[in-house]
């Protein structure tokens, strides 16, 4: 069982941007990314011209100039069900359209088609507005989050049967009223594996690193 998200918890070490250009954010979103983590930006209400206009920016840069990173991109804006889910990660993920309705099945095609044909190239997660799917579904949108970071943390320590490593780096946006609790709490969903896969892994950190975009 996890940790309860509620009155008690301990806080998380929060980064906190206040009014930044999407150059700024874009910085140290790649600052956390190069260090081994993984990113979820948090908007608070009103700026949602400030998170568009960051990832449109931001992805092209990822995708346009070096060093090119391989890009998965779901639109998490209408997606506020598990079948709703599946057919994103279809749509998006390239070759992927055979994919079932299940956790089996969306991990296989992580560790497959969702990763960049060349080992040397970075691939790069992006999951937008993850707020939709929490607030309509928690229970399996927890579920898949620790699908998705269980995949990256295996594939990039290299534990799958293919040899030698490959970075893949997650970046997830949402609203910070949304997820604002859960975001907060060192010992949430959002901080830490759950406990059945400690015998596999005795470090249960997801590595996220959460970070409020606000303004004044």
């Amino acid at each position: 069982m996890r940790p309860p998200v509620g009155s008690g918890y301990v806080m998380a070490d929060l980064k906190t941007l206040i009014d930044p250009s999407s150059e700024r954010m874009g910085d140290a979103v790649e600052e956390v990314l190069r260090a081994g983590n993984h990113v979820l930006l948090l908007f608070d209400d009103g700026l949602d011209e400030v998170h568009d206009r960051f990832l449109r920016e931001y992805l092209v840069a990822r995708s346009r100039h070096p060093p090119f990173d391989f890009l998965v991109y779901l639109r998490g804006d209408e997606m506020r069900s598990a079948e709703e889910f599946y057919t994103q990660c279809r749509t998006a993920i390239h070759l992927a359209d055979y994919m079932g309705s299940n956790l089996d099945a969306l991990q296989d095609v992580l560790r497959g088609e969702a990763l960049s044909p060349d080992r040397g190239r970075r691939t790069l997660w992006v999951w937008r507005r993850v707020d939709v799917l929490y607030a309509n579904d928690r229970e399996f949108f927890e579920s898949a989050f620790d699908a998705a970071l269980d995949c990256a943390r295996q594939v990039s320590k290299g534990f799958l049967a293919q040899p030698g490593r490959q970075l893949v780096s997650v970046l997830l946006t949402g609203r910070w009223a949304v997820l604002r609790e859960a975001a907060s709490n060192k010992d949430s969903f959002v901080y830490r594996f759950q406990e059945f896969l400690k015998p596999a892994f005795p470090d249960l950190s997801t590595h996220v690193v959460s970070v409020r975009i606000t303004h004044q």
